[in-house]
């Protein structure tokens, strides 16, 4: 976010975040769940932000800057646990989500509901993904 304020993902379903640099962190999220956890946290402004991973396909959005986050009912059915997920949003609407399996989600209501975008080109198992506008990304 800045030089002083960042948030980290990790097990135990819970988010962490620093005002300070990194010096000191605290639990600002925590899933019902103690066997999720989150691998990657984008946001695309100073305001949302997501976090994905864990067994049950768990993202979560914060429309506050980190401040409050809400567990989304996103749909989807393969799995956002593995270490090789990823999210990216190019406006507070539209973003995409995939797992190393080959499978990405793109949505267009700021992750209020997804849909399946896997291409037959995605043959091997994705690390990243980064888009710059709507059109145009780099997986």
């Amino acid at each position: 976010m800045d030089s002083l304020k960042g948030f980290a993902g990790g097990s135990n379903g819970k988010i962490i975040s620093t005002t300070d640099g990194g010096h000191n962190w605290s639990v600002i999220y925590r899933t019902e769940l103690s066997y999720n956890w989150f691998n990657s946290i984008y946001f695309s402004d100073q305001l949302n932000g997501w976090a994905v991973g864990g067994f049950d396909n768990l993202i979560v959005r914060t429309t506050n800057g980190g401040q409050n986050w809400a567990k989304l009912n996103t749909g989807i059915n393969e799995p956002l646990w593995n270490s090789n997920n990823d999210v990216s949003f190019v406006s507070p609407t539209t973003g995409w989500v995939f797992n190393s399996g080959r499978v990405m989600y793109k949505t267009t209501n700021g992750g209020l509901s997804w849909f399946n975008q896997s291409k037959d080109f995605l043959r091997e198992d994705l690390v990243s993904v980064q888009f710059l506008n709507e059109l145009k990304g780099f997986l």
